[in-house]
């Protein structure tokens, strides 16, 4: 925790490269190592005395923990990049940058291809084809899960706890924060994953939360309403429980998208 602490709130005082990126994927080590302590420890941080970058920079880094610990991001790296030969196509991240007479200069087309997925995937060859390349998603566990519960409820909780608080909502500064508040918790509800117990209260209690600032005036925590409207639906595994959900939030028009569904 103390660690936890200390990388949290340091500051880059001899204008080191890349400080930024380095303190994030610190931070990020430190909560998938000890996600239960550092976890709590982080969002508890969150809403005390720090600045906007303080808060958004715990939010980043429990977004990305449970990236990580959902086995997501094994499954992102599994995938693999068919490349085919050909002249006339390039393959990869790309920029064209135009000169005189509308050419091209070919060392301004950048091209980046990952190669290095050996370790994480199986060559299958057939009689005939070419050879299939299978992931082995047995291996890759949902370690999240099981934690997802404790982060999200502790982010509703301080949440609902200060919501009225000046000093963390007021302002454009606290727009900016609860528009990202909104948007770590649909990722840590879709993280969790459809066959984690409890996802389907999870989902209703997001619903409910986000639902309410639809029609915000700043547009920037309307999106991330929407978002989290849309997180939520999808991991709602009973239809009729959607129907309840709009009842009780009277959702009237996803009432009617309900029953768009229902007849199609």
């Amino acid at each position: 925790m103390d660690l936890m602490v200390e990388v949290l709130h340091m500051e880059n005082k001899f204008d080191m490269s890349q400080f930024a990126e380095m303190k994030i994927k610190c931070l990020i080590a430190l909560v998938t190592n000890e996600p239960h302590k550092v976890g709590s420890g982080l969002i508890a941080e969150a809403f005390g005395s720090c600045s906007l970058m303080t808060r958004l920079q715990v939010l980043g880094t429990l977004c990305e923990g449970a990236y990580d610990l959902s086995g997501q991001k094994q499954l992102e790296y599994a995938k693999p990049e068919t490349i085919e030969a050909s002249p006339n196509k390039v393959h990869g991240k790309r920029r064209l940058v135009g000169v005189e007479g509308n050419q091209l200069k070919d060392e301004e087309l950048e091209i980046t291809v990952k190669t290095n997925v050996s370790n994480a995937l199986e060559e299958r060859t057939r009689r005939w084809g070419r050879g299939r390349v299978a992931v082995n998603t047995r291996a890759i566990v949902n370690k999240f899960s099981n934690l997802a519960p404790i982060w999200f409820y502790g982010l509703l909780g301080n949440f609902v706890e200060r919501r009225e608080d000046p000093s963390l909502w007021g302002g454009s500064v606290g727009a900016t924060f609860l528009a990202q508040l909104l948007l770590a918790m649909s990722n840590i509800l879709e993280f969790a994953g459809v066959a984690s117990a409890g996802i389907d209260v999870m989902a209703k209690d997001l619903f409910r939360l986000v639902w309410g600032f639809r029609h915000a005036e700043v547009a920037e925590v309307r999106i991330a309403s929407l978002c989290g409207v849309a997180s939520s639906l999808a991991c709602l595994r009973d239809c009729n429980s959607l129907w309840k959900l709009a009842q009780e939030e009277g959702a009237d028009s996803l009432q009617r998208g309900l029953l768009e569904i229902e007849s199609a």
